[in-house]
This record gives C-alpha cells, sequence and structure tokens, in this order.
C-alpha cells in the first residue's frame, strides 16, 4: 500500500493533473489538502530517521538470530550434562551408606563390543534422614576402569547425594568411588579367579 501511494506522490510530482488511487477513486492535482498529505508521505518515505529505523530493526533481528543460533550450536551433549552433574555431586555431597540391589546389563551398542564385562546400570538404595531411596546410575557412561567384583548385588556401598535434592546421587564419578572393596571382595575375587 505504501508503494501504491509513493506511485501516486510520483505522479503528482510529475505535474499530471489527474490521477488515480485505484479502484476507479479519481483526485484532481489542485487538491490542496489530498497533495499536501502525499507530499508528507512522500518526505516521510526518504526521511533519514525512516531509513536508519529500518536499518536498526534490520540488525536486531539478524543479532537476535546469531544469538539463537549460537546458542543452538553450544548446547551441551546429554553425556557432557552428566558428567557435570556427577561432578556437581562429587563436591558437594556427602557421603551416605547404601546397599546394591541390582546390576542390570548396558543397552546394546551402548559399550565397547571388545569389552568381556561392560559395567552396568547400577540399581542401590540408601537411606537419608529417615527416608529411603531407590536410584540407579549407568556405570557404562563411565571412561574410569572399574572392577567388576565392586558392584555384586548385596554388597554395600557409599553414595555421594546432594544435601538440597537427597534423591540425586551418584556412587561412582570420574574422582571418586563408593564402592567398598573390603577383605570379603577381595576374597570373592581371589577365590573367583
Amino acid at each position: 500500500m505504501i508503494t501504491r501511494m509513493l506511485e501516486v506522490a510520483r505522479h503528482f510530482s510529475l505535474g499530471r493533473s489527474r490521477w488515480s488511487l485505484g479502484g476507479g477513486l479519481r483526485l484532481a492535482a489542485g487538491d490542496a489538502r489530498s497533495a499536501r498529505g502525499i507530499s508528507k508521505l512522500h518526505s516521510l518515505a526518504r526521511s533519514p530517521r525512516l531509513e536508519w529505523g529500518l536499518a536498526g530493526l534490520g540488525l536486531v533481528v539478524v543479532a537476535a538470530g546469531a544469538v539463537g543460533v549460537a546458542r543452538r550450536w553450544r548446547r551441551p551433549s546429554p553425556e557432557a550434562v552428566e558428567r557435570a552433574r556427577r561432578l556437581r555431586l562429587h563436591q558437594i555431597g556427602r557421603i551416605a551408606g547404601g546397599e546394591i540391589l541390582d546390576a542390570l546389563p548396558p543397552p546394546l551398542g551402548a559399550s565397547d563390543p571388545a569389552d568381556p564385562a561392560p559395567p552396568p546400570t547400577l540399581v542401590y538404595r540408601y537411606q537419608v534422614s529417615g527416608v529411603v531411596y531407590e536410584a540407579s546410575q549407568a556405570l557404562y557412561l563411565l571412561d574410569t576402569p572399574l572392577d567388576p567384583a565392586s558392584w555384586i548385588p548385596g554388597w554395600p556401598v557409599q553414595v555421594k547425594f546432594d544435601p538440597a535434592h537427597p534423591g540425586n546421587s551418584i556412587v561412582v564419578c570420574e574422582q571418586w568411588s563408593g564402592f567398598a572393596v573390603s577383605a570379603r571382595a577381595r576374597a570373592a575375587s581371589t577365590a573367583g579367579g
């Protein structure tokens, strides 16, 4: 619509005596009121303020798009988020005694096929302030070597938990292990091998 009005203003400035706005409406060139309105519209379209405003708006849109793309590309992977959670729990966590309930096999393709005994998903139970929590941790996500004799169901384990959210816990991280390798564990591993 603005382009049509500019077209009308261009016709008016060329000195035509009669011109059309479209739809059959005709204005006379001598109509001073319409001429002033078109003249103002014409000067507004050439206004440096309008040009700078449109340039600024375009710059804001481009900057917002760039920020959105950068955030999308910098999003951490699920493995990185889990690793950060484990390390945070290692730093702030408190230790409680727990018990290993079960060791579930890792999902297909989750571990190295050359590994004869890949680490499992460990299910464990612990108690904090009279509340019993049951949790699990996928040990196959860790890059640290683990002793398969450590995750025997029924054996004790130390659990690090978040004091603010006791349900958030770990048994092992890159810098700490809660597996209790006691004399009983050493005896079981030497008797079996």
